[in-house]
């Protein structure tokens, strides 16, 4: 096989979404990295993901779906057209796109999120309600049990983020409308950690390769490496097509880490234990991967 045909197994197998996390420019008040570099990447991706798919498994429609763009970051409502311009180049592709926001910035920016709703009504949210416990305080509860409410009542999805016993104790899974509403709630995960309790659990990594991408435009393989330098694998500054080697040289080591973890040298290891971190201190190279 040769490199560009490796490239492309490694590209449909294991990289199908793509996962921002921005900042926001204290001058500009845009959204970092910029949001018409990263839509001009998103459009080369895809394109190469289908030439990929044309190679590799002839054309197959199935392979083209269940792609996402997720954008996360603190005050992403403030930067309503960097979102629609990113969704829109997501929608080329045939891609979803989701955006995580702390429940805060729904009850603070209500109207953005309405602005979004209309000019994007496929767009999915990920609210993230850690911050709501038995302590908050009786306004800042009803704030956001207001702008949940009004999310709700709009038609926007419900997919919240934090622990059962916390959502509970506010009140907010005993009011009669989200009864009648289907709720999604995940665990939040502290950045980098992903626990695993067993040594030889299947897959490990499997859900936590994707195209990672940093404030500075940064690309790194998976969850667990990003912003760890040496395994950056190139930037959306440059053209897409830059990344075919780092993809053609990674393309064993992505598909055994996603199939059994990383390579961890330690066999006296106590689980459980977090593998992202001993991940990152054995990567000293991405050939490591």
């Amino acid at each position: 096989m040769n490199a560009l045909t490796d490239a492309r197994r490694n590209l449909t197998a294991n990289f199908r979404s793509v996962v921002v996390t921005a900042a926001l420019d204290p001058g500009s008040g845009r959204l970092d990295p910029p949001a018409n570099v990263l839509a001009r990447w998103l459009d080369e991706y895809h394109r190469a993901y289908v030439e990929a798919n044309d190679e590799i498994h002839d054309g197959r429609l199935h392979l083209l779906q269940g792609r996402g763009l997720t954008i996360e970051g603190d005050r992403l409502l403030t930067s309503i057209e960097d979102i629609v311009i990113l969704a829109r180049a997501a929608m080329r592709g045939g891609m979803s796109t989701t955006i995580g926001v702390p429940v805060t910035a729904l009850a603070a920016y209500a109207h953005a999120v309405a602005a979004l709703r209309d000019a994007l009504p496929s767009l999915q949210y990920r609210i993230d309600c850690s911050c709501l416990n038995s302590r908050s305080s009786a306004t800042a509860l009803a704030a956001c049990h207001a702008a949940l409410a009004a999310h709700v009542r709009a038609g926007g999805n419900v997919t919240l983020v934090g622990d059962v016993a916390p959502l509970r104790a506010t009140g907010l899974l005993a009011d009669e409308l989200f009864n009648q509403t289907f709720i999604s709630i995940s665990p939040r995960r502290d950045d980098g950690v992903r626990p695993m309790r067993r040594a030889h659990r299947f897959a490990p990594c499997r859900d936590y390769i994707a195209w990672f991408i940093d404030a500075r435009g940064e690309i790194y393989p998976c969850a667990g490496m990003l912003g760890h330098p040496p395994a950056r694998f190139g930037s959306i500054h440059e053209p897409f097509a830059r990344l075919v080697d780092a993809l053609a040289y990674s393309e064993r080591g992505i598909e055994a880490l996603s199939r059994r973890g990383p390579r961890i040298a330690d066999e006296t290891l106590k689980f459980p234990a977090d593998l992202c971190a001993l991940h990152r201190q054995a990567v000293h190279g991405i050939a490591s991967l």
